[in-house]
């Protein structure tokens, strides 16, 4: 009886395989994930250079199991779902405790301040699903978070930072903060909590030769300007400002080429009628109805060359670096909930035709331009849409996401593309999530300093 139950197993595995392969479509991306997935096909065709490879018939298997199954999508977003509503839960009900009891001390006035402050401002929030209305508008933002950071998870960070300096004090150190506007304290009095400066802990616990700073509006109408209503990332003018930033930034310490202005404005809502629904309103989905207009700005990026690497195998393959030329061309997705600012900046199309993107594979920008430096730019997404005209300020420029910075050798990008410019630019996770881990050759700690 046990093999005959065994066995039952054993066909019923089969047979979902063989009916996944044959009749439900293979899904190579997942969107809601931003991730490549493992298919049945690749089982039995493996690609060495694929992301998710594994080198054996069982393994890569396994891997189209968990990928590829009935109903994914809608399991995975229902999951999301479920632990986001949790989290804002949690957060409300710390917020009511901090608000009846008065114990709202997380706050540390830092005497001698790093970062230019936000001028004081007050506004509302109302919720909707997992987020929250700003002014009652369509902007929506997180919950603003009166919970102090994990201070060692930061100073694990720092800590690593100082490990890459020692062993390699030539290259110049600089942070960029992307302030989300739920990181404010604007919304403290409505809420009755009191906000953690999240950047200025960073910033303090950061040694003076490593320069920082962030990115400040002076109030509500100011944000709108620089931030999509519908999704957490900057528009096409907030983009340009943190370029902006970071070159004066940098600037100050390097004879760098001149600023790059814009030569042309596209704007996609106008040209094909995209209403750009981002991820805050994939969320919400028919419980918003806002949307944004999809504007890109246009710079000459000169003549270059452009690639990415396979962390995992570590070859490089000419590439096209985002989704412009598609674009202009009207070779659009236009699914109601796509994600523009994602795929239109951070995928890629391989020599072979293959689309990829920046959270499996480092991109490479080369440029003949010899200034003698070479950037190396570490960044969550807010990084996608400066990444371009960021590159035609150095030699090399190369790219990574957080998110895969664990999958390779820091030391060895640093030496391979001779880096001797490190920024670390985004949002609060680049400082404070545990995927951002740096690791080094086996042989890095007992080399000598350069």
């Amino acid at each position: 009886m046990k093999y005959i139950s065994t066995l039952i197993i054993i066909l019923t595995i089969i047979t979902f395989c063989i009916t996944s392969y044959l009749w439900i479509p293979q899904n190579k991306i997942s969107n809601l994930e931003m991730r490549t997935l493992a298919t049945f096909n690749m089982a039995f065709h493996p690609n060495t250079d694929s992301i998710v490879y594994k080198t054996t018939f069982i393994a890569r298997l396994e891997e189209a199991m968990k990928d590829q199954f009935v109903f994914r999508n809608i399991i995975v977003k229902k999951l999301s779902e479920l632990k986001a509503n949790l989290g804002n839960l949690y957060d409300l009900i710390l917020n009511y405790v901090n608000f009846n009891n008065k114990k709202v001390k997380t706050y540390q006035e830092y005497k001698h301040p790093k970062l230019e402050k936000f001028p004081k401002q007050q506004y509302t929030l109302s919720k909707i699903g997992d987020f929250y209305r700003i002014n009652n508008t369509n902007y929506l933002c997180e919950a603003p978070n009166p919970k102090p950071q994990n201070s060692q998870l930061i100073s694990f960070r720092i800590d690593q930072i100082h490990h890459i300096q020692q062993l390699y004090p030539k290259i110049k150190i600089y942070s960029y903060f992307v302030s989300s506007i739920d990181m404010t304290p604007w919304f403290d009095s409505y809420l009755g909590i009191t906000t953690p400066d999240l950047f200025e802990e960073i910033a303090q616990a950061l040694p003076d030769n490593i320069k920082v700073k962030r990115l400040v509006y002076k109030d509500f109408e100011e944000y709108k300007k620089l931030f999509f209503a519908s999704d957490h990332h900057l528009n096409y003018k907030g983009s340009l400002k943190t370029y902006q930033d970071i070159y004066e930034m940098i600037s100050a310490d390097f004879a760098l080429p001149e600023y790059k202005k814009a030569i042309e404005i596209w704007d996609f809502s106008y040209l094909f009628g995209i209403k750009y629904r981002g991820s805050r309103a994939n969320r919400l989905q028919e419980d918003y109805n806002g949307w944004d207009k999809f504007i890109v700005f246009e710079h000459n990026l000169g003549n270059r060359q452009t690639s990415a690497l396979n962390p995992k195998t570590l070859k490089e393959t000419p590439a096209v670096l985002s989704l412009f030329n598609n674009y202009k061309n009207g070779s659009i997705y236009f699914d109601i909930y796509y994600d523009h600012y994602i795929h239109f900046y951070g995928d890629a199309l391989l020599e072979n035709g293959i689309t990829v993107n920046d959270q499996n594979y480092i991109y490479v920008i080369r440029n003949n331009i010899k200034t003698g430096h070479n950037l190396l730019l570490i960044t969550d997404s807010s990084g996608r849409a400066i990444r371009d005209v960021l590159g035609t300020l150095f030699d090399t420029l190369v790219y990574i996401d957080y998110r895969i910075i664990s999958k390779i050798n820091i030391d060895y990008i640093i030496d391979k593309y001779k880096i001797d410019i490190i920024l670390l630019n985004g949002f609060g996770t680049v400082w404070t999530n545990d995927e951002f881990v740096f690791h080094f050759s086996d042989n890095f700690h007992n080399r000598e300093k350069n």
